[in-house]
C-alpha cells in the first residue's frame, strides 16, 4: 500500500525543473535539387518569329509532360497570350495577322490514336489590331498571300480549300483541291483540282482581288508540281499522261506566262514535240529560269513503254506473242512454272554501291532521272536541251542561267566504295548542253557569284576560282598567311573541305573563311583583304544572314552581322562588319551560348536567344546595335526555385603533351569541402558545352542536368586523334582529364563513372579495359571490334561501314588485313580480359548504324572472361531509343547502375544476377494487367 502510495505521490507531484531553452528554429536549407516527378515542368524553347513590322513575337514551347504551347507578345507590352498546343507562327506580310496551327498533347495523341481517330488539326486567325480571334476547325495547313490580305486554308476532309478575304472577312470555298499556291508578284492562287472520279480535274488560278476564276487546263488525268517563277505570274505544272495498267506514265509540261493580263501558254509533251527524246517526263521538281524564258524538268529511260505510242501494229505484234505463249502445251521444267519468283539479291564483290544504298538511292524518279531545260521562246513548242546523263549528274544552274556546274563520278567509282566520292568537274552551257572540263579528281565544290560567271571548287588544300568564260582557274588562297581548308578535321580523308565559304559580294568579291576570320578574295585573284582579327584571339567570326533581302549577295556598302565565339574562352556573342574597309564593330561578346539572331523584315528590330548552364534560354530583343536588348521571355521560371549546379572550363595536358579543355559541371547544392561521385561523359570535343542549358528528362538517359541534380559532378573533356589509333588517342586523353579534376580534391577518386553513346560508348568500352581509373561504364551502341565493324554495314544510310572508317570517325585508313596488330590494340574486344570495370551496354536489336551483333561479341566474351558486365536489348529500336516506355525504362537503369557502383546504393536484381526470359514475361504481363 506504502509503495502505490509513494508511487502515485511521484506522478503527481512533479520535481521543480530547470527553464526549458528556447526551441531551435529550423534553419532554412534554401533551394533542394529538383526530383524525378518535378522536371515534368521544364520545357524547351521551340521557333522564334517577329513580326514584319517588329512590334509582335510569337516562339513555341515543349514541355516534358508531353503539352506544349505557342505564346504571343506585343513587345511594347508585359502581356504574353498563351495557346496549348500551338506551333507553326505565321505573320502576314503586313503585320496584321497571325495564323497558326493547333493540334494536340501527346497524350490526347495517343488516345486518338487508340481509338483510331484523327488527331486534331486545327488553325487559329489572330487579328493583331483588334484582338479578335477564330479557330478554323479542321484545318490542315494554310498560307497568306503575299500582301497579306488574304489568307488560304486547306480543310482536311474533303481537300477543301477556303480563301479568306482579312479585309472583309468573307470567304470563298473551293473543292477536291490537291495542291495550291500563292504568286508572290500578285494576289494570284493557283490550285489544282484532283476529283475522287477525276471528273473536273484541271488547274485554276484565283485572283483574290478581282475575285475571278479562270480555268487554265481541264482533264481527266492528275496535276502536280505547282511552280511559280519568284516575284513573277509565270506558272507552270505537270500533267500526267497515263496508258494502259503496268506501263510508264509520263508528263506533259504546261505553262502560261503573264497570268497577271492575257497569258502565253505553252504545252509541251516529250513523246510529241521533242525529236530524238524516245524517254518520259518524272515527277520532279518544276524550276523557272530567272527570265522566264525556260523550266527546269526531269525525264527518264522507259522501264515499260506504253505500246500505244509505237501505233497498231506493235499493239497486234504484242497481242499475237501473248496468244503463242499461251498456246504452247509443252512440258517446262518447275523453274520456268513457278508462278513467284525468287527473293534472291546478288551481291557482287564488284559492285561500286552495294546492294543496300541501292534499295536506299535508287529507283525513285527524283533521283534517277535527268535534268533537262525545256527553253520556251525557241521553236513551235518550245526547245529541249538535256543536261545531264548517266556520266555527267548533279547539275547545278548558275546565276543568269547561262552556265551550269555537273559533275562526272566514273573515273572513280573503283575507290568510291571505300573512299570519298570524287569527281571531275564541268561547265554546261545551259542553252547547247555543251560541256567543258574544269578540273579533274576533285570533292568540294562551290557556286556561284551575281554574274553566274565564277565558280570555286578545292584542290590540294586551297581554294580555286574558275572563270566560267575563259575556264580559267585562279589559285586564290596559297599566298594567303593562313590556311582555308578545315585543318581541325581529325578524318584521314584525302581532302578536306574548305572552313566555309561566307558569301559573294555584288563588287565580284568572295568572303572565304578561315579558322577564325573572314576574308574578301577578288576572284580574278588580284588579291585579298582580311576583314577581321580574330586569330589572335582564338575568336571565330562567321556571317550570318538575318536580313531576307541580303541572303543571296552582299551589298558592299551595307553592313551584315557576325556570330562570335571563342575556342579558348566558350564565349559567344554577334558583331556587324562591312566589306568596304569599315572598322569591325563587336556588339555582343559574353560568357554564355548566345545565337539564333533573326531579324524583322520591314523594322530594325532583332531577337536573339542567350542562356548558360544555370541560367534557361530566353529570347531577347534589341535594336541593331543589340546593346540595348531586354528579356522577353521567362522559360523555365521553376528553375530558380531548385538547386543548380553551375560550370567551368578546365585546362589540362594530354598524354601527347598536347594543351586540352573540358568542362566541369558542378552538382546542384554544391557544398566546398566534401567530395563527390563523378561521370565522365565523352563523345569528341565537349568543351563547348560549357554553357548549354540542359532540360533533366525521364527520357534523356545522360543528361547532365539529371546527373547534377543527383549529387554528381560531370565531366565532359574534349578528345583529339592520331592516325590508325582513335582507342588509344580517347585513352591519351580523357584519363589525364579526369586526373585534373581529382587533383582538386572534390571527387572520390573510388567513385568515377564513365560514359557516352555510340562513337563515345565505343570509346568507353575500350578505356574501360585500359585503366582502372573507373567504377562503373555505361556504353550505348557501341563498336567493340573494329576488325569486325569495318566489314559490317550501316544499315541506316546503306553504306558499308568501311567508309567510316576511312573518311569519317573510324580515323583507320588502312583495311585491318594490312595493319592487324593496330585493329587488335584498338578493339575493346580483344582487352577483355583486362576489364575490370563493370560496364553496362545497351542496343536496339535494329540498330541501323552500329550493328547489334557488336554487343552480342562483347556480352559473349565477357561472358567467357567472367566479367561483370550488363547488356540491355531493346527490340525494334535503332541507333537511338524512340518508344517512350523504352527512353524511361533506359534512363532509370543508367542511374542504378551509377548509384549502385558509385553511390554504394543497393543494386537491383537485374545488376547482381540479370532477368530470365521467363521472368521478364511474367513481368511484362504483370505491367499489362495493371
Amino acid at each position: 500500500m506504502m509503495r502505490s502510495l509513494l508511487l502515485c505521490s511521484l506522478a503527481t507531484f512533479a520535481l521543480p525543473q530547470e527553464p526549458e531553452a528556447p526551441t531551435a528554429q529550423p534553419v532554412d536549407p534554401g533551394p533542394q535539387p529538383a526530383e524525378t516527378a518535378d522536371w515534368l515542368q521544364w520545357e524547351r524553347l521551340g521557333s522564334t518569329a517577329l513580326s514584319p513590322d517588329g512590334r509582335w513575337m510569337a516562339w513555341s514551347a515543349r514541355r516534358n509532360d508531353g503539352t506544349g504551347e505557342l505564346r504571343v507578345r506585343m513587345l511594347a507590352t508585359e502581356e504574353v497570350r498563351r495557346y496549348a498546343e500551338g506551333s507553326g507562327a505565321t505573320f502576314s506580310s503586313d503585320g496584321r495577322w497571325l495564323a497558326f496551327q493547333l493540334g494536340s498533347s501527346e497524350a490526347e495523341r495517343e488516345k486518338d490514336k487508340e481509338q483510331k481517330k484523327e488527331p486534331r488539326q486545327d488553325v487559329l486567325l489572330r487579328d493583331l489590331v483588334t484582338g479578335e480571334e477564330e479557330t478554323v476547325e479542321g484545318a490542315s495547313s494554310f498560307a497568306f498571300s503575299e500582301d497579306g490580305r488574304h489568307l488560304a486554308l486547306r480543310r482536311v476532309k474533303g481537300r477543301d480549300l477556303i480563301v479568306r478575304d482579312l479585309t472583309t472577312g468573307l470567304d470563298v470555298h473551293f473543292g477536291s483541291v490537291g495542291g495550291y499556291s500563292w504568286c508572290e508578284a500578285r494576289s494570284l492562287l493557283a490550285m489544282t483540282i484532283d476529283a475522287e472520279d477525276d471528273a473536273g480535274n484541271g488547274v485554276r488560278v484565283y485572283d483574290a482581288v478581282s475575285e475571278r476564276l479562270r480555268t487554265l487546263d481541264s482533264d481527266a488525268a492528275d496535276y502536280k508540281g505547282l511552280s511559280w517563277r519568284d516575284d513573277a505570274t509565270d506558272l507552270c505544272v505537270l500533267r500526267e499522261r497515263a496508258f494502259e495498267d503496268g506501263e510508264d506514265v509520263t508528263h506533259v509540261l504546261l505553262a502560261w506566262r503573264g497570268l497577271d493580263g492575257a497569258p502565253r501558254r505553252t504545252e509541251f509533251d516529250l513523246c510529241e514535240d521533242a525529236e530524238g527524246i524516245d524517254r518520259r517526263v518524272v515527277d520532279r521538281d518544276l524550276n523557272w529560269t530567272d527570265a522566264g524564258d525556260g523550266i527546269y524538268f526531269g525525264v527518264k529511260d522507259w522501264d515499260d513503254r506504253p505500246a500505244a505510242l509505237d501505233g497498231d501494229a506493235a499493239k497486234a505484234k504484242a497481242e499475237i506473242a501473248e496468244v503463242v505463249e499461251e498456246e504452247d502445251d509443252a512440258p517446262k521444267p518447275l523453274r520456268e512454272t513457278l508462278d513467284d519468283p525468287a527473293g534472291v539479291e546478288v551481291w557482287h564483290a564488284a559492285d561500286i554501291q552495294i546492294i543496300p544504298r541501292q534499295k536506299l538511292t535508287l529507283g525513285s524518279d527524283q533521283r534517277e532521272s535527268d535534268l533537262c531545260v525545256l527553253w520556251l521562246d525557241e521553236g513551235e513548242a518550245g526547245r529541249v536541251v538535256v543536261l545531264e546523263d548517266a556520266a555527267l549528274r548533279d547539275l547545278w544552274p548558275l546565276e543568269g542561267d547561262r552556265f551550269g556546274l555537273a559533275t562526272d563520278e566514273t573515273p572513280y567509282l573503283t575507290e568510291q566504295r571505300y573512299s570519298a566520292t570524287l569527281f571531275d568537274l564541268y561547265r554546261v552551257d545551259l542553252r547547247t548542253g555543251a560541256r567543258a572540263p574544269i578540273v579533274k579528281r576533285v570533292k568540294y565544290r562551290h557556286a556561284g557569284d551575281p554574274t553566274g560567271r565564277y565558280a570555286l571548287y578545292v584542290l590540294s588544300d586551297q581554294l580555286y576560282a574558275c572563270d566560267l568564260e575563259s575556264l580559267a582557274s585562279i589559285d586564290l588562297t596559297s599566298s594567303a598567311p593562313v590556311p582555308f581548308i578545315n585543318q581541325e578535321i581529325s578524318a584521314l580523308t584525302d581532302q578536306k573541305p574548305a572552313y566555309g565559304i561566307g558569301g559573294w559580294t555584288t563588287d565580284g568579291r568572295v568572303l572565304l573563311d578561315s579558322r577564325y576570320d573572314l576574308w574578301a578574295f577578288a576572284l580574278d585573284g588580284s588579291g585579298f583583304t582580311r576583314l577581321t582579327h580574330g586569330g589572335e584571339r582564338a575568336l571565330r567570326h562567321r556571317r550570318l544572314v538575318v536580313d531576307s533581302e541580303a541572303e543571296e549577295f552582299i551589298d558592299a556598302a551595307r553592313p551584315f552581322y557576325v556570330s562570335l565565339y571563342g575556342d579558348l574562352t566558350k564565349q559567344s556573342g554577334f558583331g556587324r562588319l562591312r566589306v568596304d574597309g569599315a572598322a569591325f564593330e563587336t556588339l555582343l561578346l559574353e560568357d554564355a551560348r548566345a545565337g539564333r539572331l533573326i531579324k524583322a523584315e520591314d523594322a530594325q528590330t532583332f531577337a536573339f536567344t542567350r542562356e548558360r548552364f544555370d541560367d534557361p534560354p530566353d529570347v531577347f530583343v534589341g535594336g541593331p546595335q543589340l546593346a540595348d536588348a531586354r528579356q522577353v521571355t521567362k522559360g523555365n521560371a521553376q528553375h530558380a526555385d531548385f538547386a543548380w549546379g553551375h560550370s567551368e572550363l578546365i585546362d589540362y595536358v594530354n598524354d601527347r603533351g598536347e594543351p586540352m579543355q573540358g568542362a566541369l559541371f558542378y552538382p546542384a547544392g554544391w557544398v566546398a569541402g566534401r567530395t563527390y561521385p563523378l561521370i565522365t561523359y565523352i563523345y569528341e570535343l565537349r568543351s563547348q558545352s560549357l554553357h548549354q542549358y540542359d532540360v533533366p528528362s525521364e527520357r534523356s538517359p545522360y543528361s547532365t542536368a539529371v546527373f547534377t541534380s543527383q549529387g554528381y559532378f560531370v565531366l565532359q573533356p574534349d578528345i583529339t586523334y592520331r592516325p590508325q589509333n582513335p582507342g588509344v588517342s580517347a585513352t591519351e586523353c580523357v584519363v589525364p582529364a579526369v586526373k585534373q579534376v581529382l587533383a582538386t580534391g572534390m571527387v572520390d577518386p573510388a567513385r568515377v563513372g564513365l560514359v557516352g553513346h555510340s562513337w563515345g560508348a565505343y570509346q568507353t568500352a575500350f578505356l574501360v579495359t585500359q585503366t582502372d581509373l573507373f567504377a562503373a561504364g555505361v556504353a550505348g551502341a557501341p563498336l567493340t571490334n573494329m576488325m569486325s565493324m569495318a566489314g559490317s554495314i550501316y544499315w541506316n544510310s546503306g553504306q558499308s561501314d568501311g567508309y567510316i572508317f576511312h573518311e569519317s570517325q573510324g580515323r583507320m585508313d588502312r583495311p585491318f588485313w594490312q595493319d592487324v596488330d593496330t585493329y587488335i590494340a584498338n578493339s575493346p574486344i580483344f582487352h577483355v580480359d583486362r576489364m575490370n570495370t563493370p560496364l553496362l551496354v545497351a542496343f536496339g536489336d535494329k540498330d541501323g548504324a552500329v550493328d547489334w551483333n557488336q554487343g552480342v561479341e562483347l556480352y559473349n566474351a565477357a561472358r567467357l572472361a567472367e566479367k561483370q558486365f550488363v547488356m540491355l536489348v531493346y527490340p525494334g529500336e535503332n541507333h537511338g531509343l524512340r518508344e517512350k516506355p523504352n527512353q524511361v525504362d533506359y534512363h532509370h537503369r543508367v542511374r542504378e547502375w551509377f548509384d549502385h557502383y558509385l553511390k554504394g546504393a543497393e543494386a537491383p536484381s537485374w545488376i547482381t544476377r540479370g532477368q530470365t526470359w521467363l521472368e521478364r514475361t511474367e513481368e511484362l504481363e504483370d505491367q499489362k494487367k495493371d
